[in-house]
């Protein structure tokens, strides 16, 4: 039988963990001729990227809760029984390592941003910490998308530098430029400046609007990018008396002739693993 290698990750809702993981998936092809390739997705939330046909996807219903995760991932990872699980993002890889010491399987993890900066001082936060620092040496491997990442799981969650390989995120710039070549229509006709990322606490737009409405600039603002903050961030915009001048385009499969046409990119998350977005603008000379 071919080797059975699982990719697992919370979802493919609209993010740079998820872009990431369906590129890999998409460059994955001539692996499926001699392996078996499948995707586990733990939360059972509408594709923002699309994937290969030639892949076999198992669609959970764990609701983002941990525990749930745990149960179903487990019970879908003993009946896949991989010769190894590559996940992403902090709730799949503690699901991997933690079937992993219960079935045996090598467990790849990829953590995607730093630790200590993404876990609050909550108690959700605390137990996030907690599980890291615990399941996390017992990986078979960590891969790092930035030496600040691998670093601070070296320092404060107890991982061996032997077991951490830094791999910077891909950016095919060639592909970036035809997609940013693309008609699309502009938000707003006067010059502006881009955002862009999911519109969640840890990306900080609503200090990006506080330090906008500070600004003495004519220039507008474009936030690219959804999520559950959407309609606390517009009602926030209002509030300011930016409503005429920051547009929130929502979630764009190829944002990229919006980045082209921007004036600058800002970034304002309060941390990232990598700035897939930033990294992106650079290549396109924003």
């Amino acid at each position: 039988m071919k080797p059975r290698i699982v990719f697992l990750i919370n979802s493919l809702a609209g993010g740079g963990a998820e872009r990431i993981m369906t590129r890999l998936l998409a460059s994955s092809a001539a692996y499926a001729q001699s392996h078996d390739l499948h995707l586990v997705l733990l939360d059972d939330e509408p594709d923002a990227y699309s994937l290969p046909d030639w892949l076999t996807v198992h669609r959970l219903n764990a609701n983002a809760s941990f525990a749930k995760s745990l149960a179903a991932g487990l019970s879908c990872l003993h009946r896949l029984q991989p010769a190894v699980c590559l996940s992403f993002l902090t709730r799949s890889n503690l699901v991997n390592v933690a079937a992993a010491v219960v079935l045996g399987h090598p467990a790849i993890v990829s953590e995607r941003v730093n630790p200590s900066s993404h876990h609050r001082r909550t108690m959700s936060g605390t137990t996030a910490r907690l599980l890291t620092r615990t399941l996390y040496p017992r990986a078979r491997h960590i891969i790092c998308p930035s030496s600040g990442v691998a670093a601070d799981l070296i320092q404060h969650f107890g991982v061996s530098a032997a077991k951490t390989t830094v791999i910077a995120n891909p950016v095919d710039a060639e592909a970036l430029a035809l997609a940013s070549a693309q008609s699309a229509s502009l938000p707003t006709p006067r010059p502006y400046i881009v955002a862009m990322g999911r519109l969640v606490a840890s990306k900080n737009f609503a200090l990006l609007l506080r330090a906008f409405a500070a600004t003495a600039t004519t220039l507008d603002l474009v936030i690219i990018g959804d999520g559950p903050l959407r309609d606390a961030l517009t009602q926030q915009a209002q509030q300011l008396g930016l409503g005429q001048r920051v547009h929130f385009t929502g979630f764009l499969s190829n944002p990229f002739p919006l980045v082209r046409n921007a004036r600058a990119y800002v970034l304002p998350s309060s941390a990232e693993g990598f700035p897939n977005g930033l990294v992106e603008a650079m290549a396109l000379g924003v």
